[in-house]
């Protein structure tokens, strides 16, 4: 993972170990439905009655029974599958679940939830199981696999479930207050917007200290998941589910809110971090709306609502509780009240009140007046005292405890020699840290190497990057200890499985940037009779396994079988191939591919492999190939590659991504978007000049036996070029010696 246009890029890595499953058995369970509904308030926009989700609380047996597990390494020990006839989804609900740590240490076993209808995962373990209050996430479909991995000498693992949430949606049929009497409406992907369950509210991220969210009061009771990157409901209006990796529990410590009508109906509240992918919902969501105090009404100013409302016909059933934006006229302000004229219907209640102008948030939506060509839409001011009060002292998840900031950016990129500084300025007020322990941490080889950071000023650290390899990806993360009881503060969360990167070079230039809104000269090619790759705006919604949006929110990727929606590859293999790039300048010591990659697998052996060509695609070189298994969970993973590492570079280089689907009975689906190649330059290194000085001779080996005894990397010790300092380099290092 490396920075793409000048912006510092989180890195995500997942253990392997953790995912590794094999068939046993299933189990089948047919249930009736009866419905259920939020808490109903006069005037209120929450999902009216007639369209909440409707589903059944089943009593059932589904039990693994007590498991011990006393094998050397994590192995799933029991696995079962619960299928709900004619359901649209389903939840969990567990009334034992006990997921053993290892009692020499370690992770705790872990569960694993899969969709069969959309492969979309959930893993818990200990601590998140709690989080989630013993339950799942929502999950698409019918079926659920379950897949029990138990931790190394670990204790007694148990799951029960005695109760199982599962539905559907009855057809939209709402009151609306739609002003101007045409649902005026549209489609709409801002990330920082999401949708509440079971309630069917929305409710949003702001930048306070810890990022937290915002909805309307008389949402609260029925705030139990927030979900973001929603996807569209289906051609009969029934809503559909994002994958658990973009679904958080609430922390109901964190809930702060009054309902007690327009003017003082409001809700601060947290989340925690994802159960599967370890980010909070800031920092896979990468945005948060800026909160400030209502402006003034102004004769042409216009109020944005952004929201989860419903509709009714003609409006198309698949924008029913799927996010939807419109402006309208900004009416009135007080210090506690707003009014406009911005269409919104219920599920809209908990949207942000957007000032079109500045693109900031102002206050709440929680009420409807608008109707009949008359009246207005009403919500919360920010500056409304309770609320405000609320959000000076956060409780639960939203109090933030240590504060890492950087006032001059993350590096884009960093020198191979060593020695760029980096600031940090670390807030400590809340929960006083031991500024000693102040690290930054950088990825050199397989381990992280802490590097003390010095204090410079009032809560200011510097710390300067080490040497490393030219053109490698170097993964980094800060680290400080608390004064009280020795925690490890850590940015981002949770380090080190989330890191920040950067690219070691002294320059980079651009060859590629491709976003995929433009034809730039991509070839389609394969034997596969459907499914072939297209370029375009995601059109299946993400029902079948593939993307419900591309990666880099321009809107465009190249996804299989775009066209009609089906997505899925079928009998053979579809081939895209890139233009040809140069990459053959003197002054160039590397090139560096990246692209964001999107796979699901549902099983068999059919494979995604990525290629480079240096000679204009004569031969091919595998960059990397996988099948069924981790990297066919779905979800966009950013990928980089040192192309030096694979081939030589020239003017002819050429990369191609194949993904191939020969199983008649398997779903196959793939995408690509932000592909990029960034040539980068280095300063010449003169091998074997240890201490610097301009000269290879005797001087030099006190400073290697030294980088060999404390595992450090230099670039002028890596005498064989293998990206290590290492008793590989010694007879080289030798011969440098004896030649000069």
């Amino acid at each position: 993972m490396f920075l793409r246009h000048g912006i510092p890029l989180i890195d995500l890595h997942t253990n392997e170990n953790l995912i590794r499953r094999k068939l046993i058995g299933s189990s089948l369970l047919v249930l009736a439905m009866f419905a259920f509904s939020s808490p109903a308030v006069s005037n209120a926009q929450t999902v009216p009655l007639e369209n909440t989700l409707v589903s059944e609380q089943v009593k059932t047996s589904i039990a693994s029974g007590r498991i011990f597990h006393n094998g050397e390494k994590p192995e799933v020990v029991w696995e079962e599958f619960v299928t709900v006839d004619d359901a649209k989804w389903m939840r969990l609900n567990f009334s034992q679940l006990v997921l053993a740590g290892n009692p020499l240490g370690g992770p705790s076993s872990t569960l694993r939830i899969t969709s069969m209808t959309d492969n979309a995962v959930q893993l818990l373990n200990a601590e998140t199981a709690t989080q989630w209050r013993n339950t799942s996430a929502y999950f698409n479909g019918n079926s659920v696999k379950l897949e029990l991995l138990a931790a190394p000498n670990g204790r007694m693992n148990l799951v029960v479930i005695d109760d199982i949430t599962s539905g559907q949606q009855v057809p939209p049929n709402v009151t609306e207050t739609i002003c101007d009497e045409v649902d005026d409406r549209i489609a709409s992907s801002d990330p920082r917007v999401g949708r509440t369950a079971p309630g069917g509210c929305t409710a949003w991220l702001f930048d306070n200290r810890a990022n937290c969210m915002i909805t309307a009061g008389h949402c609260a009771p029925s705030v139990d998941v927030v979900m973001f990157n929603v996807p569209l409901s289906d051609s009969s209006g029934n809503p559909q589910f994002p994958g658990p990796e973009d679904q958080y529990a609430a922390d109901f410590i964190s809930f702060q809110s009054v309902a007690s009508g327009i003017g003082n109906d409001w809700c601060y509240f947290g989340c925690f971090p994802n159960s599967t992918t370890g980010l909070s919902a800031f920092q896979a969501q990468g945005d948060s709306f800026s909160l400030a105090e209502p402006a003034a009404v102004g004769p042409t100013d216009m109020i944005r609502i952004t929201g989860f409302g419903t509709t009714s016909f003609p409006v198309d059933p698949v924008l029913n509780s799927a996010q939807k934006t419109h402006v309208g006229e900004y009416v009135s302000a007080t210090v506690n009240e707003l009014g406009y004229r911005a269409d919104t219907t219920g599920g809209n209640s908990g949207s942000p009140i957007i000032f079109e102008e500045t693109g900031e948030a102002i206050g709440v939506h929680t009420h409807g007046g608008c109707g009949d060509g008359g009246g207005q839409n009403n919500g919360t001011a920010s500056t409304q005292d309770g609320f405000a009060n609320a959000r000076l002292n956060p409780l639960g998840i939203c109090l933030q405890t240590v504060v890492f900031e950087f006032p001059n950016s993350l590096p884009e990129l960093v020198s191979p020699q060593g020695g760029d500084t980096i600031t940090v300025v670390i807030d400590d007020s809340d929960f006083p840290a031991v500024s000693s322990t102040a690290m930054l941490n950088v990825q050199l080889g397989n381990e992280f190497q802490a590097i003390p950071m010095t204090l410079v000023g009032d809560d200011t650290y510097e710390a300067a990057f080490p040497s490393s390899k030219c053109a490698s990806v170097l993964r980094y993360y800060f680290s400080i200890e608390s004064a009280d009881d020795d925690e490890i503060f850590t940015n981002p969360l949770p380090a080190p499985l989330v890191t920040y990167a950067t690219i070691s070079a002294e320059s980079i230039a651009v060859e590629i940037a491709d976003d995929f809104e433009a034809d730039q000269g991509w070839a389609v090619s394969g034997s596969a009779i459907d499914g072939q790759w297209d370029r375009g705006i995601p059109a299946g919604g993400g029902d079948r396994g593939d993307p419900a949006t591309d990666a880099d929110g321009s809107g465009f990727c190249f996804v299989t079988d775009n066209e009609d929606g089906n997505s899925d590859v079928d009998t053979g293999d579809t081939i895209l191939t890139s233009p040809v790039f140069d990459a053959s300048d003197a002054d160039i010591q590397d090139a560096v591919v990246s692209y964001f990659r999107w796979y699901t697998n549902n099983g068999g052996d059919d494979q995604f492999a990525v290629e480079v060509s240096n000679n204009a695609g004569a031969t091919w070189v595998t960059l990397e190939q996988f099948g069924n298994g981790p990297n066919s969970m779905g979800g966009w993973l950013l990928q980089s590659f040192a192309l030096s590492d694979f081939v030589g570079l020239t003017d002819q280089m050429q990369v191609r991504f194949i993904v191939s689907d020969f199983g008649p009975a398997n779903v196959v689906e793939a995408g690509v978007d932000a592909f990029s190649v960034q040539l980068v330059n280095c300063m010449e290194v003169l091998l074997g000049d240890i201490n610097r000085d301009g000269n290879l001779d005797l001087l030099d080996i006190s400073g290697f036996v030294e980088l060999l005894n404390t595992n450090q990397f230099q670039p002028e010790a890596d005498i064989n070029g293998d990206g290590l300092v290492d008793l590989l380099d010694i007879a080289p290092f030798v011969s440098l010696l004896a030649g000069q």
